[in-house]
């Protein structure tokens, strides 16, 4: 038996073997007579019916038991996949020369089908990053030879191993596009709540999922009426990932999109946002994503306030007065309050967006503080919450338009305490 084929020699075995194949299949199947008898057992486990692959990984060669293992060098455990790494490269080599044979002869011969379909499934499986390969998919879906359901499935296979393939889920969303325009509102609404859950799964897998959380917004985009549900499941993701940003900025998205009008329901969802926010900064100061999540929250809630004022001719008017009575307000807080109970009350059933910023200012002040509120902490992150809460408090006073000589009782603050201003904080 041929020693087998090292990992590292990926790229070379795959440029190599674009060379070798200008022929039929069936010289591809000469070629490498071994390596063809490892690729047909990884067909056979991946075609069997008796069993449903819901996970694959890559495993050392080592690790993979050869005594009474009928699937060597592969490795079956109830529905996970299991592929030698010294494996990875031959079977690659494999694939991409039956594919490329196979696929110039596909619009003619059914067994060049059926090759096809086989080896573009198994290179995707080992990377999923080649665009051809999902164009030949592509393919043979919009001529009926594949079927989109199972296109999913695979792709929620590839993901168990390659959560961030760029091409996998632009695939994925092509297949939604072609599914909505093909099922009923009902039947599309049932598939895109099976995405969310597959959004959730390959999010879990890797940190900062920008591809998951991306195609998540385009689903939602796709279907409206998942709004409000994704609401309650995206607070669930925020409380169990604080420091995932990308949870919070999706979050974000659908606060937009939720509460674009300034109805009193509105308003009663944005004091519910900032009691959320809020109490999630009381049991993790320090996490920075959670600042940044009530700076949006600041944020939107100004923007009423500061597009009615920037209208008038007159920069003294009332909105103008208010603004500045606001700040007044937190620039004594930030000196005097120091507990708790000092702060000004939300009501949800009769509070404006000024008393929601004037609540939101008093508790950025308490934070901004080092003994109450801190107790407890460590002196990192009594560091951490002052600072943090010190820089929205900046940002604020820089989103009312304010002039520095009257953000500087919050500036001189800063520099007290030796910190840095962040430029993605101006």
């Amino acid at each position: 038996m041929p020693p087998p084929t090292s990992s590292l020699n990926l790229c070379s075995s795959f440029s190599c073997t674009r060379d070798s194949h200008r022929s039929s299949s069936l010289q591809v199947f000469d070629m490498f007579p071994h390596e063809i008898s490892v690729y047909n057992r990884l067909v056979a486990i991946l075609e069997s019916g008796d069993v449903r692959i819901q996970e694959i990984g890559f495993v050392p060669t080592d690790c993979i038991p050869s005594d009474d293992n009928p699937n060597y060098p592969f490795v079956l455990i109830d529905d996970n996949l299991g592929i030698s790494t010294d494996s990875i490269s031959l079977l690659f080599e494999v694939a991409s020369a039956i594919f490329q044979s196979s696929r110039k002869l596909f619009r003619q011969q059914s067994q060049s089908i059926r090759e096809l379909c086989q080896s573009s499934k198994i290179l995707v499986l080992l990377n999923p990053e080649i665009y051809s390969v999902w164009n030949a998919r592509k393919d043979l879906l919009s001529s009926g030879l594949l079927q989109l359901q199972p296109e999913l499935e695979l792709l929620t296979l590839v993901f168990s191993k390659f959560p961030k393939s760029t091409q996998g889920w632009n695939h994925r969303h092509w297949i939604m596009r072609r599914l909505k325009s093909s099922l009923t509102d009902q039947e599309f609404h049932r598939h895109c709540q099976c995405e969310l859950d597959v959004c959730d799964r390959a999010s879990e897998r890797h940190k900062t999922n920008y591809h998951a959380w991306t195609h998540r917004r385009k689903i939602v985009d796709m279907c409206p009426a998942l709004i409000p549900q994704d609401l309650i499941l995206s607070k669930r993701w925020c409380q169990s990932h604080l420091s995932d940003y990308s949870g919070w900025h999706h979050r974000q998205s659908l606060l937009r999109d939720a509460f674009t009008s300034e109805s009193p329901t509105n308003q009663f969802s944005w004091i519910e946002e900032c009691i959320f926010i809020e109490e999630s900064i009381q049991k993790y100061p320090g996490y920075e994503a959670l600042w940044l999540h009530l700076r949006f929250v600041v944020g939107q809630m100004l923007t009423p306030l500061l597009s009615q004022s920037d209208s008038s001719v007159d920069p003294r008017t009332p909105l103008e007065d208010e603004r500045r009575l606001l700040w007044g307000r937190f620039c004594s807080s930030i000196t005097s309050l120091k507990n708790p109970a000092e702060m000004r009350a939300l009501h949800p059933t009769e509070a404006s967006i000024p008393d929601i910023l004037s609540h939101i200012l008093d508790f950025v002040a308490l934070r901004a503080q080092t003994d109450e509120t801190a107790q407890g902490l460590d002196q990192d992150r009594k560091l951490a919450q002052r600072k943090y809460a010190l820089l929205l408090a900046l940002w604020i006073g820089q989103a009312l338009k304010l002039n520095k000589e009257e953000t500087k009782p919050v500036s001189a603050r800063l520099y007290e305490t030796g910190l840095v201003v962040a430029k993605y904080w101006r």
